[in-house]
């Protein structure tokens, strides 16, 4: 989880770290589509 957080205040930043519990679960949602496209 922890990671997962890391890189969505990568990608948000301010967006996500106004809502910490909405990175947790959306947050993570967002780093699988975002690894996805990445490291695909």
């Amino acid at each position: 989880m922890i990671k997962a957080v890391n890189i969505s205040r990568n990608f948000g930043g301010n967006g996500l770290r106004s809502t910490d519990i909405s990175l947790e679960k959306g947050g993570f949602i967002g780093v699988s589509g975002a690894s996805g496209c990445g490291k695909s």
